[in-house]
């Protein structure tokens, strides 16, 4: 407890570091950003192999938390070791500075550079794919004949490459859970149509005792027990933007809704706010699925947004 009040972002990133604990890595990560860390993304010239605690918007004390190497997918303890020894010798100015000085697999580089971290060595992630692409193969994999080639046939900076558009930060997120299996420009919810006016934050049930609320979230947790009567009921933890939930499903509704709970969400819940001493739960009393996506500004096609039909009488 003292470490997480007087030193967040260093107990956060070892309990990151650790892969451990009571929730997932996307969960925590959350957590952090609840508690007002600023998540940064992995950067081949800032990131060290695990999570650290850096300066975030503050430069004079460590606010932020900067995910490590070793949260990108698919790369190798070889590539990591390679991209942390060269850049002793000085950061990465370039996509061809880094392939050139990295001895890392062409698969690698497609997932570094779609996590965001090769960003600001090019214009954008769609440019440095697809100039990762027309450069050719890694370090380890060009032949010295192939080298010349390329060299006489590309200009000092490199092929001419067209210009595209940066991903908008529904794509950024979609390919951080990818690469990365957390998400850092925002929030998992922020991939889902759940506007609606009855829709309030985890953070303002305290304000709702005894009332029906509607809330939407990511599932944490959960846990199934059984009843003195000997029937099933289950205990949730959910979670959205501002915090998280606990939701209770009694036998009746844990039969209805159950078998929707087959992964993390996220959720539509309906239930009563039952207050315990400072303590508060959600009795569910419907349990749907969000069922859209947001749809991307420069994507075509209709908006489609989930249905969301209630019945109390379980």
């Amino acid at each position: 407890a003292y470490l997480r009040a007087h030193y967040p972002a260093e107990f956060m990133a070892a309990v990151l570091s650790n892969r451990g604990g009571f929730y997932d890595a996307c969960g925590y990560v959350e957590e952090a950003r609840r508690m007002g860390l600023a998540i940064l993304l992995p950067h081949v010239n800032h990131s060290a192999c695990a999570f650290t605690a850096v300066a975030g918007g503050d430069p004079q004390r460590r606010d932020g938390l900067r995910v490590g190497l070793s949260q990108v997918k698919g790369l190798s303890r070889r590539a990591i070791e390679s991209i942390l020894e060269n850049r002793r010798q000085g950061s990465y100015t370039s996509l061809r500075d880094f392939m050139d000085r990295v001895d890392i697999d062409a698969s690698e580089v497609d997932s570094l550079i779609r996590c965001g971290a090769l960003d600001g060595l090019g214009s954008s992630r769609p440019n440095l794919l697809w100039g990762a692409a027309r450069y050719g193969k890694p370090k380890h994999q060009r032949l010295a004949s192939q080298q010349k080639w390329i060299a006489a046939m590309a200009p000092a900076d490199g092929p001419v490459l067209p210009e595209f558009a940066e991903y908008d930060c529904r794509e950024k997120v979609m390919a951080e859970l990818e690469c990365l299996d957390i998400a850092v420009s925002d929030h998992l919810l922020s991939l889902y149509d759940i506007e609606r006016k009855d829709r309030i934050h985890a953070r303002a049930i305290p304000g709702h005792s005894g009332r029906l609320i509607t809330l939407a979230g990511w599932l944490v947790n959960s846990k199934r027990t059984r009843t003195v009567n000997n029937q099933f009921m289950k205990f949730l933890m959910l979670e959205d933007a501002t915090d998280t939930f606990e939701v209770t499903l009694f036998p009746g509704v844990y039969k209805r809704f159950g078998p929707l709970l087959f992964d993390r969400g996220p959720y539509w819940v309906r239930g009563r706010v039952e207050q315990e001493g400072q303590c508060f739960t959600v009795t569910a009393l419907w349990l749907g699925r969000v069922k859209s996506h947001q749809t991307g500004a420069r994507h075509s096609g209709p908006s489609f947004r989930g249905e969301l039909t209630f019945s109390e009488t379980s």
